[in-house]
């Protein structure tokens, strides 16, 4: 898949490597999270694809992130919560794809890429390193393929020779928003417009920016779906600002689920402070979800200037929201050209 690129191919004719057409193992490596989130739900999405498209997949990860695996995949455990300084880690790693003897290694954030680098002496084999978010800039090294997954992510990481694949996912399936429809989504019968966003509850999600400004917008109505750290802070703020009965938090759902909801919101609201994709703007716009977001990641090459906020606070979303929510008609047929556009361009099968 993404490793038929050009530059990866390159890459490998340069080095004497077996044409990257025929490989048939290929060895992820994630980073050290231990929440699932969108870096995670995008590797095992690829994983999947690959595996379809004839390829033997394994993941190196660490043990909370085993649960989350695909039935499909061969997950492999490593200690990747440990310093990327640590030695032990190092050798465990190189055990770990000694055994495996991959054709191709893919290493998923900074944390892995800055390990490798200190290890890449003693692999044979090409590695692709995939740039997920933007705050610093990493490791340039010759071994390393690139890929940025937003002009913004290849910039900040001062990769200009890097290849920039969009996070693209596997189209949505038509029953998932009927299911979501049947377990019972708040507010859908209400004549109310309808907001959603999700995601792992850190700052980094911006939640409380959004629940600030849903509080002067009163005909809106929110589900905020998603587990974390800031879960029962941003529940908090919800009751302070007596928002009960006009946002639904219930936590953790299913991807079948969680996706399906997209399909039946008026509109999707990204309030990112930061991001790397951002996963949920593929999700959201093949599903056919209008959409609202920060100025991160991918966003400006997807959403024109009205489309997006024009600054990270409670303010701009407010005024933004205000004149989307005013035609909802028109603010949908607008998004007409961009469905069709991430039809083609963010679909992980292509």
């Amino acid at each position: 898949m993404v490793y038929r690129c050009e530059d990866v191919r390159k890459y490998t004719d340069r080095e004497g490597e077996k044409s990257l057409e025929k490989v048939v193992k290929i060895c992820h490596v994630l980073a050290d999270k231990k929440s699932f989130g969108g870096i995670q739900k995008h590797v095992f999405s690829l994983a999947e694809i690959q595996l379809e498209m004839g390829d033997t997949v394994s993941i190196l990860l660490n043990t909370e992130l085993v649960k989350s695996c695909p039935s499909s995949i061969t997950p492999k455990v490593c200690g990747l919560n440990r310093s990327r300084f640590n030695p032990f880690l190092w050798l465990e790693l190189l055990k770990a794809l000694s055994a495996l003897d991959p054709d191709i290694i893919h290493l998923h954030g900074r944390k892995v890429g800055y390990i490798f680098n200190f290890i890449k002496h003693f692999i044979k084999q090409p590695i692709v390193v995939t740039v997920h978010n933007t705050r610093k800039p990493v490791i340039k090294n010759e071994q390393f393929v690139f890929i940025c997954v937003s002009k913004l992510a290849q910039t900040t990481s001062a990769l200009k020779n890097s290849t920039i694949i969009y996070n693209a996912i596997d189209a949505p399936d038509s029953l998932w928003s009927e299911l979501a429809r049947e377990r019972g989504a708040p507010f859908l019968n209400e004549g109310n417009p309808i907001l959603y966003s999700c995601g792992r509850f850190v700052k980094a999600k911006g939640f409380d920016l959004l629940v600030d400004a849903l509080a002067d917008i009163p005909q809106a109505r929110l589900w905020l779906v998603g587990e974390g750290e800031e879960w029962k802070k941003i529940h908090d703020q919800v009751v302070r600002l007596g928002l009960e009965n006009r946002v639904w938090m219930p936590g953790h759902l299913d991807a079948d689920h969680t996706v399906g909801l997209m399909a039946l919101a008026d509109l999707f609201v990204i309030s990112s402070r930061r991001e790397g994709g951002p996963f949920t703007l593929s999700e959201a716009l093949r599903s056919h979800c209008p959409v609202v977001a920060s100025p991160v990641g991918f966003v400006p090459e997807f959403l024109s200037t009205e489309q997006i906020f024009e600054s990270i606070d409670v303010q701009s979303m407010k005024l933004k929201l205000r004149s989307i929510l005013s035609d909802l008609v028109n603010y949908r047929a607008s998004f007409e050209p961009i469905f069709k556009r991430a039809d083609n361009e963010l679909d992980l099968g292509v």
